[in-house]
C-alpha cells in the first residue's frame, strides 16, 4: 500500500510539472490546464475490466464457442497514473471554487 502511495505522488508531481509548464508556456490558467489535463490522463491511463471482456468475447466468436471464458474474481484494477489524475481533478475542482470566493 505504502508503495502504491508513493507511485502516485511521484507520477502526481510529474505530472503536475508537466500541467505547471503547459499553463506557463500557453499563459493559461493552471486551475483549468489540471482539470483538462487531468482528465485527459484519466481517460488514456484507465485500463478497466472491460477490455479483457470485449478481449475474451472476440476470442470465443473467432474460435466458433469453443474458447471457454476464464473465471476471474471481479476486481477493480487502478494505476497509479489513473490515482494521481483524479487526484489532481479533484484538487483543480477544490481550487476553482476557492480562487472563485
Amino acid at each position: 500500500m505504502t508503495q502504491f502511495l508513493v507511485h502516485v505522488l511521484i507520477r502526481g508531481a510529474v505530472l503536475m510539472a508537466v500541467l505547471m509548464g503547459i499553463a506557463f508556456f500557453f499563459n493559461i490558467s493552471l486551475v483549468n490546464v489540471m482539470l483538462v489535463g487531468g482528465v485527459l490522463t484519466a481517460f488514456f491511463s484507465y485500463s478497466g475490466p472491460g477490455f479483457n471482456q470485449l478481449r475474451e468475447g472476440y476470442t470465443a466468436t473467432a474460435s466458433f464457442g469453443n474458447y471457454i471464458p476464464k473465471q476471474q474474481e471481479k476486481q477493480l484494477p487502478v494505476s497509479a497514473t489513473f490515482a494521481a489524475s483524479c487526484l489532481i481533478v479533484i484538487v483543480s475542482i477544490i481550487a476553482s471554487f476557492i480562487i472563485v470566493l
